[in-house]
C-alpha cells in the first residue's frame, strides 16, 4: 500500500492482512498465497453460537475517549466503568 504522508513523502507499507511476505533487496514485499488444498486450514468442529449480548472483556484507559488525546483514569471511571458496569 503506498500512502502519502502530510509533508508529501510516499511510503510504502505492506497490507494489514497479508499471509506471508519476503524479503526482495532490503525491502519486506507481500506476496498473494493461495496455498492448495492440502495445506490449507480446515476447522474440524462449528464455531459456538454467537452469545445475545456483547461481552467486553479488555477496556484501554487513554484509548478510550472519542478526542483525539490521551484519556485519564478518573474520566475512564467516571464515564465508561459504568456503561460497561451495566452491560
Amino acid at each position: 500500500v503506498w500512502l502519502k504522508t502530510k509533508d508529501g513523502r510516499a511510503i510504502f507499507r505492506l497490507p494489514q492482512h497479508c499471509r506471508a511476505t519476503r524479503l526482495e533487496g532490503n525491502e519486506m514485499v507481500s506476496l498473494f498465497w493461495n496455498p492448495p488444498g492440502e495445506f490449507t486450514h480446515y476447522f474440524k468442529h462449528q464455531s459456538p453460537p454467537k452469545p445475545d449480548v456483547l461481552k467486553i472483556y479488555e477496556a484501554h484507559v487513554g484509548m478510550a475517549t472519542e478526542d483525539e488525546r490521551c484519556g485519564g483514569y478518573r474520566e475512564f471511571a467516571d464515564n465508561l466503568l459504568p456503561t460497561i458496569a451495566a452491560k
